[in-house]
């Protein structure tokens, strides 16, 4: 429910393109490994890791000014966690992960006049959508944690409207103090108390699309 809401905000918002630009955002990033672990004793930890993949997403960007954004984002990443593991002895086993994220933020851009590349930075925080299926016990455990991501790269201008991305980014699922756990490890589909926070650089870039102010 919060993922169709989310989304509907964002594309809903854009009748009001006639009073400042707007941009539609399109991302395709690749997200490289990140270690997960955590100990409390030997009879409760896990170690491994989040496996690279793809992920993918869509904005809107309302430029306050012309060199400031407002964006509304959504990325989606399915991916893989091989863990080891205790559950009445130690185990091994490949989780099925995807994780929804959706963020608010603010870049900030650089341009010289008259050049066709646009330099930017930004930072945004919100929360992730985390489901994750166990493959030994066949429950799926759902989450919800907050998240930020910053990121910088560079827009190259082929037209008035459209602009092909580049971009460097890092994202982070944060756990809170006495927020829970990711890893659904432990028997009967409980799971251990331990938690490790997810840290994933990406590299990629996409699309941009500058709607033209209405008259």
């Amino acid at each position: 429910m919060k993922k169709i809401l989310f989304i509907a905000v964002l594309f809903c918002a854009m009748h009001d393109l006639s009073a400042q630009k707007f941009r539609l955002n399109g991302y395709l990033m690749h997200a490289f490994d990140d270690r997960v672990d955590s100990y409390n004793d030997p009879n409760e930890f896990y170690r491994g890791k989040i496996m690279r993949s793809a992920m993918w997403g869509v904005s809107g960007e309302w430029m306050r000014q012309p060199n400031l954004g407002l964006e509304i984002q959504y990325l989606n990443q399915r991916t893989t966690a091989p863990l080891t593991y205790f559950n009445n002895g130690v185990r091994s086993s490949e989780f099925q992960l995807q994780v929804n994220h959706f963020l608010i933020g603010t870049n900030k851009y650089f341009r010289t006049d008259k050049s066709p590349v646009e330099f930017f930075g930004g930072l945004s925080a919100g929360f992730s959508l985390i489901d994750l299926y166990n493959p030994d016990t066949r429950n799926t455990t759902n989450r919800t944690k907050f998240s930020w991501l910053i990121k910088g790269g560079a827009n190259f201008w082929i037209s008035s409207q459209l602009a092909i991305k580049t971009q460097v980014q890092l994202l982070s699922v944060v756990q809170s103090v006495g927020g829970g756990f990711f890893f659904g490890t432990g028997g009967s589909g409980a799971a251990v108390s331990p938690y490790s926070s997810i840290y994933q650089f990406g590299l990629g870039g996409g699309l941009v699309y500058q709607f033209k102010n209405k008259k």
